[in-house]
Order: structure tokens, then C-alpha cells, then sequence
């Protein structure tokens, strides 16, 4: 809802999920799950739940999307233009329904297949070292730690440390863990053992 003007409804034409067909530009209305919302909250935790429906509904509105390595749609979710995630949605009997967010961490997503490629992170040490929450990446002690941006940077998060200059006054966080200096010696120590592992696979086993 906008002021005088009421309830804006959201719907977009399928040529803008880069979908073409016959239907491709014939609207579908956009729906969002309640699972949706609440994992939006879960994982952007250190933002306040006005500003994250605010830019739920730009980046719908100014929409970018693409599929995943199975076939799903992801939608960008941004904040202030920033990408911080996906929106992951179906089209089912003629309308869009938002099923889930991801953030960009999680596995199916194209910064989150990144890691999984470079250090073999699982679903439990994404959960661990609280890399699947915004506040992580806000934390000062990863924001100053060069060694651990990079590490981010290479995978595709380079502008998500911005985040934390643009939204002054915007976010809290309300304990500041010392995360980098745990995930440094891990993250060296997996990718040493999947890099290992992935030369391992590509020798021919002996023929006995």
C-alpha cells in the first residue's frame, strides 16, 4: 500500500523471468508464501521487516532472474540495488507464487555453488559459522578481515560489504561474534582437503 493510492498489486509477464512462449507476455499475478516471509526475516536478520517487504517488492518490480542447475526460477533479491539473495518461485496454473528466500550462501545458488565448488561447505557448516545470515557479513571483525573477503569477493559477494556504509542507522546487530578468525583456518583447511579430493577423482583407478 502507497499513501492515497491504495494497494499496488504486483504481477509480472513471464519474457521478464526470461521465459518465452506463446504466454510470455500475458501477466501473471505474483503470490508470496508465508514460508517465504519468514525466512526473508530469518536470514536478512539484522534489517527491520519494513525495509526488507520495501525491497521485496523493488526487486520485483525492477525484476532480474535466472534458473537454477535444476530448472527453478530465482529471482535477484536486492537491497538498496545490493543482491543479498533469491526469491525461488514456480508458475503454477497461471500465477507466480514465491516459495522460499535464499540467501546467497545457500546451495542451488550461483555464489552458493561457488563455495560448495571451491571449499565442499555442507548445509551443517553454512549453518555453523551462521553464513546463511546477513549479520555475519555485517560483523565488523569480517567486514575489516581482508582475508575473509576475498575469500567471499572471488565466490561472487563482492558488493554485499557495502551494505554496511549504505544502511547506517538501518541495521543492529545485537552481538558481534568474532566469526573470521574461526572461518579462516577452516576454509583453508577445506579447500586444501576438496582440492585434494577433486585430484584425487580425476586419476584412473588401476585396472586389477
Amino acid at each position: 500500500a502507497f499513501g492515497e493510492n491504495g494497494a499496488e498489486w504486483i504481477s509480472l509477464k513471464p519474457s521478464a523471468l526470461n521465459l518465452h512462449n506463446t504466454f510470455s507476455e500475458l501477466p501473471l499475478d505474483v503470490y508470496i508464501q508465508s514460508h517465504a516471509l519468514h525466512r526473508l526475516i530469518e536470514r536478512m536478520d539484522c534489517i527491520p521487516d519494513w525495509y526488507l517487504q520495501l525491497n521485496l517488492i523493488q526487486s520485483l518490480k525492477k525484476v532480474k532472474a535466472l534458473k537454477d542447475t535444476n530448472g527453478n526460477i530465482l529471482i535477484e533479491y536486492r537491497i538498496d540495488d545490493i543482491k543479498t539473495g533469491y526469491l525461488r518461485a514456480d508458475i503454477i496454473n497461471g500465477i507466480l507464487i514465491i516459495r522460499t528466500f535464499l540467501f546467497l550462501t545457500h546451495n542451488g545458488t550461483p555464489e552458493g555453488e561457488k563455495l560448495k565448488e571451491q571449499f565442499g561447505l555442507n548445509k551443517t557448516d553454512t549453518s555453523y559459522f551462521a553464513l546463511d545470515r546477513l549479520s555475519t557479513f555485517m560483523a565488523s571483525d569480517v567486514q575489516n578481515n581482508e582475508e575473509v573477503k576475498k575469500i567471499f569477493i572471488n565466490a561472487g559477494f563482492g558488493r554485499i560489504f557495502e551494505l554496511r556504509d549504505k544502511l547506517k542507522g538501518l541495521y543492529s546487530i545485537k552481538k558481534e561474534q568474532s566469526q573470521a578468525m574461526l572461518m579462516i583456518p577452516y576454509l583453508k583447511h577445506q579447500e586444501f582437503e576438496h582440492s585434494d579430493s577433486r585430484v584425487f577423482e580425476t586419476v584412473n583407478p588401476l585396472v586389477l
